[in-house]
C-alpha cells in the first residue's frame, strides 16, 4: 500500500459559477475589471499543461486590451465581452467546451436508438 496522497483540485464548479458571474455582471452593466481578474483565477487552473497568462490569444487581448491594475475600475461594456469572448477561445482551445461527442455516442449508436415521441406513442 502506498503512503502517497493524489491531491486533487476540484475546478468545474468555480469555473462554471465564476462564467455565469461573468455574463450576469455583463447583463447588468457592471464591469468592473476584478470580475474578469477573479474569472482568471478559476480559469487558469482548468486549462492542461499551462497557465491561462501562456495563451497566445490571452497575451494578444492583453497587449490590445490590458485591464487596468484597479480591480474596482470598470473597463467600457465592449472591452469586458472582448475578454469574455478570448476566455471562450481559450475554453473551446482546450476542449473545457465544444467538445466531441464521446466515443461511446456514435452517430450508429444513435441510429440504433427507437426515438419515439411519448405523447404520438400515448394517443395510438
Amino acid at each position: 500500500m502506498s503512503d502517497t496522497t493524489t491531491l486533487f483540485l476540484e475546478v468545474v464548479s468555480g469555473l462554471n459559477e465564476g462564467y455565469r458571474d461573468l455574463i450576469r455582471m455583463y447583463n447588468i452593466g457592471d464591469t468592473k475589471a476584478g470580475y474578469l481578474k477573479a474569472f482568471e483565477m478559476c480559469l487558469s487552473p482548468a486549462c492542461p499543461s499551462r497557465q491561462l497568462w501562456q495563451f497566445d490569444s490571452y497575451r494578444e487581448t492583453e497587449r490590445l486590451i490590458p485591464l487596468p491594475d484597479d480591480p474596482c475600475e470598470k473597463v467600457n461594456p465592449e472591452v469586458f465581452r472582448l475578454w469574455i469572448v478570448t476566455y471562450e477561445q481559450i475554453m473551446r482551445e482546450v476542449a473545457l467546451i465544444d467538445k466531441k461527442p464521446s466515443p461511446e455516442v456514435t452517430d450508429e449508436i444513435i441510429e440504433d436508438i427507437d426515438l419515439v415521441d411519448p405523447f404520438e406513442e400515448a394517443m395510438s
